[in-house]
């Protein structure tokens, strides 16, 4: 797809609970208007793929199961270890085609069923080695979403500073910008695409870094991102599922507003992206204390529920105990039977 196809390049850090109820690790190409479509999508530079995960995908909406669907996500080695990726593709190229089906049937052992969200994915993890060159056609865009994952990592590269790293593959650990793995010119020109569509409004991330932040982890604060389960003591580095979790955070095109991302695991709050009402507290100052203090948001179903609250308190340094209820932040309530215990 030409660069002056692409309406916008939507920073990292996104969330769309629960499939992504933390800043996601990935930036987003947009496709024309903003809008599900298949369009061609090209090698930005000669590299090899290695990775192909092929999903079969259901969607529950309101209790209507969608028809099977396929789609795939693309890993490639560009140099080092510099790694990129495209989800939300189908239709490779002949011969991308051509090494999936020599690897057919897929071994049980590398396929595997989880829920994200709505959506119940069969994924087949399949190692390949196909060297592509630049301007290349690689895939379609599946037609399902209105963008195309965008993503990049560097595995020599310096590591982000996650409390907790072994909840994160590599993709996190070692995340960087996709866009800075351009030429200079190419860079700028990407970088002028970082933001969203309002509309038919191009609204820009303008505040650095302009690709956005995926770790809003403070050590000791409620800022950053919770599961519902403990990790296990000497577990190794595993994707934790995040769809139960929840994540305090800043919006990824104007950081100034504050986030909460709550999954489906969370008490007596919808699942959701929430802003707190101005005057609220900071959520690096929410921190734990030997006596926890408990701290209430208010109003944070807006006009359409106006009584949701969230109670949230630090119980240890690691451990934060939550629960949403209908009411007032006045006079103080209590937490129920119902709270949860999230952890880092």
């Amino acid at each position: 797809m030409p660069v002056s196809q692409i309406p916008a390049i939507i920073p990292q850090g996104n969330i769309n609970p629960s499939a992504h109820v933390m800043p996601t690790n990935h930036a987003y190409l947009g496709l024309p208007g903003l809008v599900p479509g298949q369009w061609p999508l090209f090698a930005p530079g000669d590299m090899t793929l290695t990775n192909v995960v092929v999903k079969t995908n259901t969607e529950n909406v309101n209790g209507v199961e969608s028809a099977p669907y396929e789609e795939l996500a693309l890993g490639f080695q560009v140099c080092g270890g510099i790694n990129l990726l495209f989800d939300h593709v189908n239709s490779p190229s002949a011969k991308i085609q051509a090494a999936l089906n020599a690897q057919m049937p897929y071994p049980s052992l590398e396929c595997s069923t989880g829920v994200n969200g709505t959506v119940t994915s069969t994924a087949c993890n399949v190692t390949v080695s196909v060297p592509v060159s630049a301007g290349e056609q690689i895939a379609v865009s599946s037609g399902i979403t209105p963008t195309i994952d965008f993503g990049a990592w560097n595995t020599q590269g310096a590591a982000v500073p996650f409390l907790e790293p072994r909840r994160y593959l590599d993709e996190s650990n070692y995340n960087v910008c996709p866009v800075s793995l351009f030429t200079t010119s190419l860079q700028a020109q990407l970088g002028t695409l970082l933001g969203t569509l309002q509309g038919t409004q191009f609204v820009p991330r303008t505040a650095a870094p302009v690709c956005g932040v995926i770790n809003f982890d403070v050590a000791g604060t409620v800022s950053g991102n919770w599961w519902p389960t403990q990790l296990p003591a000497g577990a190794q580095s595993v994707a934790s599922d995040e769809s139960g979790g929840a994540a305090f955070m800043a919006d990824n095109i104007n950081p100034a507003i504050p986030v909460i991302s709550l999954g489906n695991d969370i008490p007596g709050i919808p699942t959701g992206r929430y802003v707190p009402a101005a005057g609220t507290p900071a959520f690096t100052s929410i921190q734990y204390s030997v006596t926890p203090q408990m701290v209430c948001f208010a109003n944070l179903g807006g006009a359409s529920s106006p009584n949701q609250i969230l109670l949230v308190s630090m119980i240890a340094t690691d451990q934060l105990r939550i629960e949403g209820q209908t009411g007032t932040c006045s006079p103080t309530p209590a937490f129920t039977s119902q709270a949860l215990t999230v952890y880092r």
